[in-house]
């Protein structure tokens, strides 16, 4: 079944092309063609996805073919080219013009990618002197390689309506395919004191379908296209098998920890990827029925559903410019975009099960604590955004331009807390300019600046430091405090978002030579976020860059580049470590 799906597209798209072919085809047609044969030869050590990460490395020596066909008539031209070294990295494309009424486009591509094995190790991290480590890992398929293959299918059809002018009719189909094998993680029990790793099956389809329509006048143009996109994942999930929530001492009582498990005794998938489906529609205007001005506005809508749960995400944006020109040498736009993301809540039902046996037997964690730990999981994600910009260029000498704007941004979160007083709100106003400039007629330099002040940017707030001598729960049959009081007198407010930045950038190009050329670039970057707890978040970064061009002959060219990157980064690190 590999492929069919592909073979019917190439079949369909043949026989429509050929139809409106057959009727253009005409004495006087004339064709080109060029096959390429060659060979390649492979040879490496170690692992060869590090210099070879999407191609397919065969040890030895294989076969390698490119060819090309171009054919052209009084009413129509075509123009075909390929590349072929394995069945997992070829490379087709096929375009078609009929009498200026049918143009399609056809390409196919397929290769594939090396991906990472961690091997877990740096997760043996000791707790102290006489400790082993703090967590435990098991990398299952130790060795293996993990390779995902990746195929891409592409047709754009459009027609244009003799009879109407200026209309245009559209029909793209997308085909996106990965199979192969990652790496997965898994974490047991308590959190991650026990990391597993093993391969988990890749078998990706994602198919669009997108259907348009658009008329175009002198002084007015309009745009409706709807596109509908299905995904599968047909891998199914990997499997662990949990072991039964028991006490590490043997003299201990089974079933004493049963109220503190929600799994144990039994497998369970794990990574589960879900189906999904999307609909998007999509309208854009343009008017320039205002002299020496363009104005354009666009809608969309769009909405995903998650086909395991049947939760929803739904998006809805606006958009509108305005440009004008009227002043010679000035041009400003005007820009404002509004959109609102509503992500479904979904409750999260934790099974509690009952000690068998101690102090807190016959009795839910619940009962004894009063934790409940069934909640409402709000997203994140659901929220509103509210942008305005300003921008404009002048040309402030017949070789230098200063382009200078503002940018002022609002995101209003539904749930998502970021800073006192329950803020869920971010507020961002930026400025920025730039300065192109011919200094001389081999020397070009660039210079631009950009400011930004941030209320309350996105953080993570109450994320580290609790208490150094929590509390034990009176009355607990245990007596010491739960996981639960811990999280909850965490403090600190974390983020690696800035409250204000700095960002300075310089380039200078000098042309000495026809083939050379010397580029010289400086990035500065200073940001600091002065509302985190107990230390000021800061970032400071220098990055210098050169580079010079050669080119001895028209077809030799050679780089030489040095880069130098300093990055110093301060902020607050808190970690708590305890045993279960």
């Amino acid at each position: 079944m590999r492929g069919k799906s592909s073979i019917i597209i190439c079949i369909m798209n043949f026989i429509f092309v050929s139809f409106f072919i057959g009727g253009a085809w005409a004495d006087g047609t004339e064709f080109e063609g060029e096959i390429e044969p060659g060979l390649k030869i492979t040879d490496y050590n170690g692992n060869p996805g590090k210099v070879g990460e999407y191609e397919v490395l065969n040890q030895g020596c294989e076969p390698k073919v490119d060819f090309s066909l171009k054919g052209s008539g009084e009413n129509f031209s075509f123009d075909a080219s390929g590349s072929y070294s394995d069945y997992d990295e070829q490379e087709y494309s096929f375009d078609a013009d009929i009498n200026r009424i049918l143009q399609e486009e056809f390409t196919y591509k397929r290769f594939q990618h090396w991906l990472d094995h961690d091997s877990l190790d740096n997760l043996a991290a000791v707790k102290g002197s006489g400790y082993g480590p703090v967590v435990y890992h098991h990398d299952l398929e130790a060795g293996n390689d993990y390779i995902m293959y990746y195929g891409e299918e592409k047709s754009k059809t459009t027609l244009n309506l003799p009879f109407f002018p200026g209309a245009q009719m559209h029909f793209n189909y997308h085909r996106q395919v990965k199979r192969g094998e990652r790496q997965s993680l898994s974490m047991s029990h308590c959190a991650a004191c026990h990391v597993a790793s093993r391969g988990r099956r890749i078998n990706e389809e994602t198919t669009d379908y997108k259907f348009g329509a658009s008329i175009k006048r002198k002084w007015f143009s309009l745009l409706y296209s709807f596109t509908d996109r299905d995904f599968h994942e047909h891998g199914s999930a990997p499997v662990n098998y949990y072991d039964e929530v028991m006490h590490p001492n043997p003299a201990k009582p089974a079933g004493l920890f049963d109220d503190r498990a929600i799994y144990g005794n039994e497998n369970l998938p794990y990574g589960h990827v879900p189906d999904s489906e999307k609909y998007i529609h999509t309208i854009k205007a343009k008017s320039n029925v205002i002299k020496n001005s363009v104005l354009y506005g666009s809608y969309t809508r769009s909405n995903v559903e998650n086909n395991s749960n049947n939760s929803e995400v739904k998006f809805d944006s606006w958009f509108a410019r305005f440009t004008n020109h009227l002043i010679p040498g000035l041009v400003f736009n005007l820009k404002f975009r509004y959109f609102e993301i509503d992500n479904d809540d979904i409750f999260v039902d934790i099974p509690e099960y009952v000690a068998n046996s101690g102090p807190n037997a016959g009795s839910t964690y619940q009962d004894v604590y009063g934790f409940d730990p069934d909640f409402l999981r709000k997203s994140a994600m659901s929220r509103d955004v509210s942008t305005f910009n300003f921008d404009t260029r002048y040309r402030l000498t017949p070789k230098t331009t200063l382009r200078a704007g503002y940018e002022w941004e609002k995101i209003d979160r539904d749930d998502y807390i970021v800073g006192g007083g329950g803020e869920k709100e971010t507020k961002k106003n930026t400025v920025n300019f730039t300065l192109n400039s011919k200094l001389h007629r081999k020397l070009k330099a660039r210079l631009s600046y950009k400011y930004q002040k941030v209320d309350d940017p996105f953080s993570n707030y109450d994320a580290a430091c609790e208490p150094a001598n929590p509390t034990p729960v009176p009355g607990s049959a245990f007596g010491g405090t739960q996981y639960y009081e811990r999280q909850d007198s965490r403090t600190a407010k974390l983020s690696n978002q800035p409250t204000e930045l700095n960002d300075l950038k310089f380039s200078l190009n000098w042309a000495l030579k026809s083939n050379l050329m010397i580029f010289g670039n400086y990035h500065y970057l200073s940001s600091d976020n002065d509302e985190t707890d107990y230390v000021e978040w800061e970032q400071e970064a220098h990055m210098p860059s050169l580079n010079v061009w050669y080119a001895p002959t028209s077809k030799i060219s050679l780089n030489v580049s040095y880069i130098y990157n300093y990055m110093e980064t301060d902020s607050l690190a808190c970690i708590p470590v305890f045993d279960g």
